[in-house]
């Protein structure tokens, strides 16, 4: 094969790659180009490494900036994937839940969700059922579905009580979210005191992780 046509099928390759990409960014107008520049470089990159007062600027603190930080990552790791699929011939042989399939399975379908707090220090298992004594003492609290926080792939629930009605719970080592007569999550916190404390708030966030693809949300 000559480096002619060599160089026309890499062409063709990168431009299926180029449509694949542009389907990834938002319909705000210029080509795939433009639409990297504008959403990846400028209103991510330059927000988070070149943040300075009085300019535009992404903060950890912010929900909707995490958010925006994710979904550039996503698009990163699906342009990388893209590239080197139709480039080198790199493919992952990989199986997905979908973001509507963990909706539908951990949503706001499952009714009777409730948070229960405890002293216990014991550690984590996978065993544990509601039989088990920790369970037993723990204080309840009714936890609901917030369609507010959630987002494809992200289900979070959230619960909320007085500390003065947390009957004499003086330090909260464990939390757990139960689903109906089940336990579905366990945490360990240490030493959570409701001291001075007006409202105790709760937020659980369930994500969604296929692990058998790349990595696209890190953690320290």
């Amino acid at each position: 094969m000559s480096q002619r046509i060599k160089a026309k099928n890499q062409l063709r390759k990168l431009s299926n790659s180029l449509n694949s990409i542009e389907n990834l960014f938002e319909n705000c107008g210029g080509n795939v180009v433009d639409k990297f520049y504008k959403q990846i470089y400028l209103n991510v990159r330059c927000s988070l490494f070149h943040a300075k007062e009085n300019t535009k600027k992404l903060v950890p603190q912010n929900l909707e900036d995490r958010k925006k930080v994710a979904k550039a990552l996503d698009i990163l790791t699906n342009i990388v994937l893209m590239l080197a699929s139709n480039l080198l011939h790199i493919n992952r042989e990989n199986a997905v839940i979908t973001n509507i399939g963990f909706s539908n399975l951990i949503g706001n379908n499952f009714e009777f969700q409730r948070i229960l707090l405890s002293e216990s220090k014991e550690d984590l298992s996978e065993l544990e059922n509601l039989s088990n004594p920790i369970y037993q003492q723990s204080f309840y609290l009714p936890a609901k579905f917030s369609k507010e926080l959630s987002v494809p792939g992200l289900s979070f629930y959230v619960g909320e009580v007085t500390p003065s009605k947390i009957n004499n719970l003086k330090i909260i080592n464990r939390f757990a979210l139960q689903f109906e007569n089940e336990l579905f999550t366990i945490h360990k916190v240490d030493g959570l005191t409701t001291e001075n404390v007006d409202e105790l708030q709760i937020y659980l966030g369930c994500r969604l992780e296929n692990k058998n693809l790349p990595k696209q949300r890190f953690h320290y």
